[in-house]
């Protein structure tokens, strides 16, 4: 019954539940391990749990999602959140909508889940099997709010002034003719992977390439991603005269998470010019997915605001969903950065949900106590979410005696 006007108060007396906080704590209790929250007969936080396996904590799961009430849409009063790009918004709003996730789901979640269709088709990340949907489960009028883009190779939409106070449509071709010449690249979203760059040149330099979440930071160096705090620095590629050439950044260098990419040239002729003939990120994230628009869940209602929140939200927790070779290198470096630390621990399934797509891309159970129920409510990825708690349950082995968890499981 999309549409329908609830507010707190009348949620309050549906009978379904006593509120939207007892409705958020008999889901999730972030205060203790996500097995924790989803089996509440244990006693205490440090209480072991009896040996349970894997397959028994999803069913828990989807028991706990097949008690929500309808999917309706709920306007809260006096939201004056004024929308802004970029990821600070994408990951602030989210915790926003908590309550819409709440207040809106779908009853009929488990069959969503189980009726998922597959593919064999290309279009995946690198050499990944495609096995996520190929469609919408509930294609409608609010696919126009998924940010996530329709095709895994994304490109700019728009080039930032001088002062970058502006932007417009992006030439033909981007002219960097001396040292330090400069261009702001605004992809318009969040979007994370790796940059390839195709261009000409005359001479002899060096083309340097350095992001950023928010057009406040665009520098000359990138923003911190690598848990030092201090910016990462920005990618070198040496350039000489060709009439055309390909610059693709490393993989162990896939950036994972910027809006704006800040191309520069360094060098010492004076005759030296490049042109900046086409530049695309080749998506990373939710790498079993063709179709990266293929949400299993959704929410829409008559506010406009609050369905970019939700679909913001669920963004967010899509661009989690990283490649499992594709972590954080740990220990944490002093200067760079490094996105090419294993984090399956012998499971095999290709995505792993981390704790935030640029920082930390690691797996935290906190951070999953939260994510869990809102992944499977939106984009519906069981395989994903499956093989991070079993990521949870092959780690807990060697930290067993350090407390590290507060459960232990069979994996029979």
């Amino acid at each position: 019954m999309h549409g329908n006007k609830v507010t707190p108060a009348s949620f309050e007396k549906s009978g379904n539940l006593q509120s939207p906080n007892q409705f958020l704590a008999g889901t999730v209790d972030i205060k203790t391990s996500l097995a924790h929250a989803f089996l509440p007969e244990a006693s205490g936080p440090t209480a072991l749990f009896p040996p349970i396996t894997l397959d028994a904590l999803m069913l828990t799961l989807k028991q706990k999602l097949g008690q929500f009430p309808p999917h309706h849409c709920s306007l809260i009063p006096d939201i004056t959140m004024k929308y802004l790009p970029g990821r600070f918004l994408l990951l602030t709003s989210f915790l926003a909508s908590a309550m819409m996730v709440a207040l809106a789901f779908l009853s009929s979640l488990g069959a969503l889940l189980l009726q998922r269709p597959l593919t064999g088709a290309t279009g995946c990340w690198r050499d990944t099997v495609c096995t996520g949907p190929t469609s919408a489960a509930f294609p409608g009028s609010w696919d126009k709010y998924i940010y996530s883009p329709a095709s895994r190779w994304s490109s700019p939409v728009s080039i930032l002034s001088a002062n970058g106070d502006a932007s417009s449509a992006i030439p033909a071709q981007i002219e960097l003719k001396r040292n330090g010449s400069q261009a702001v690249l605004d992809f318009g979203k969040e979007v994370a992977g790796i940059v390839t760059v195709t261009y000409s040149a005359q001479g002899t330099s060096a083309l340097r390439l350095a992001f950023t979440e928010a057009k406040k930071w665009t520098r000359e160096w990138s923003d911190s991603s690598n848990g030092s705090f201090n910016p990462d620095g920005a990618l070198y590629a040496n350039v000489t005269t060709t009439s055309k050439a390909n610059y693709t950044m490393p993989d162990a260098k896939l950036r994972g998470g910027f809006r704006y990419l800040r191309l520069f040239s360094e060098t010492s002729v004076s005759n030296f010019s490049i042109s900046i003939e086409e530049v695309v990120v080749e998506i990373a994230y939710q790498p079993a997915w063709s179709n990266l628009q293929a949400y299993q869940g959704y929410f829409f209602c008559s506010d406009d605001l609050l369905n970019r929140i939700w679909y913001a939200g669920a963004y967010t927790l899509q661009t989690n969903a990283v490649p499992a070779s594709t972590g954080r290198a740990f220990p944490i470096l002093d200067s760079g950065w490094l996105n090419n630390e294993t984090l399956d621990l012998g499971t095999s399934d290709p995505t792993i949900y981390v704790d935030g797509s640029k920082r930390d891309r690691t797996v935290w159970a906190g951070d999953l106590a939260i994510a869990v129920p809102s992944i499977l409510v939106s984009t519906g990825d069981m395989d994903g979410v499956r093989n991070t708690l079993q990521v949870l349950y092959n780690g807990q082995v060697s930290l067993a005696n350090l407390g590290a968890f507060a459960f232990h499981c069979s994996k029979n």
